[in-house]
């Protein structure tokens, strides 16, 4: 996301501040304390701001910062999470999944399929259930209810749906699409302890093609957000948002799909770079431990 602002700023001459903020539920000092970064972004010394959520928890402190932007007149601009009094600029969901069932259906000749959604009062999550379910009915596929479950997110929801399904006779597809990589992850380990392996037995696939799914066996054929593209399209729209121009609120960008060995697709990572990625990242936690 910050490659792709740093690109659309170019050599203009724009003053640019990140603050990183990572938010946890828990009521300790240490948290509490960290919360004060959302003090940070002060309208009267700003003329505009871009939110980048990676969490829903930050939702109530964000909310009250645009608020304060907007009694201000100042532009704000909220990638993928649509935020009260703020321009949106998201990935185009709906047609993400689309693209990648109707490879499932085309390319690997899927027919049965189950379904792992996120939360039912998520933007994001319906939208994909949506086009999940278009894909279907334009190839005359039925969509069974006992094969569509809704969750949240999260790795053991998708280990607890591979054991729902089971439960009721229907844990085998040819296919299994899940809202996100985790729920995904989540699926194809609780499956390998029955020995169903993927894809041998089934197909799965994911959404978000986060690092940890690209680099499991077998990688997880997944939709890139194509975060750099939100970047550049949220500065766009906030510089030109700061000189009047908001005609259009919500800008969508279009993610593409990876394809990766969990649909049956042909390996196309690079396993030496999967290695020096897990070196590199051991290097930098103990960095940080000497440093706390």
């Amino acid at each position: 996301v910050i490659s792709g602002i740093l690109d659309r700023i170019g050599n203009d001459d724009v003053e640019l501040h990140i603050c990183n903020a990572y938010d946890n539920l828990m009521e300790t000092d240490f948290f509490r304390k960290g919360r004060e970064i959302y003090s940070l972004p002060d309208p009267e010394r700003y003329d505009g701001l871009i939110i980048a959520l990676s969490s829903l928890d930050s939702v109530k402190y964000v909310s009250e910062i645009t608020e304060k932007f907007r009694n201000h007149n100042k532009p704000v601009v909220s990638i993928d999470t649509r935020c009260d009094d703020a321009l949106f600029c998201g990935l185009d969901n709906y047609r993400s999944m689309y693209q990648l069932v109707e490879h499932m259906i085309t390319i690997h000749d899927c027919r049965i399929f189950n379904y792992l959604g996120g939360p039912e009062d998520n933007f994001e999550s319906n939208e994909r259930f949506r086009a999940f379910c278009d894909c279907l009915n334009e190839h005359d596929i039925k969509v069974s209810k006992r094969r569509v479950l809704h969750k949240r997110f999260w790795k053991t929801d998708g280990a607890n749906a591979y054991n729902e399904w089971k439960e009721m006779g229907v844990h085998m597809a040819d296919a299994v699409i899940c809202a996100n990589d985790y729920m995904a992850l989540g699926f194809a380990e609780e499956a390998l302890k029955d020995g169903i392996t993927i894809p041998d037995y089934m197909k799965v696939t994911g959404f978000d093609n986060i690092e940890e799914a690209q680099m499991y066996s077998p990688s997880i054929t997944s939709v890139n957000r194509n975060r750099k593209a939100l970047g550049f399209d949220a500065t766009d729209a906030l510089l030109l948002a700061m000189e009047g121009d908001i005609d259009v609120d919500t800008r969508f960008v279009e993610g593409y799909v990876s394809f990766n060995e969990s649909c049956g697709c042909e390996q196309t990572r690079n396993i030496r770079n999967d290695y020096n990625k897990l070196i590199e990242r051991g290097k930098k936690e103990n960095e940080a431990r000497l440093i706390h």
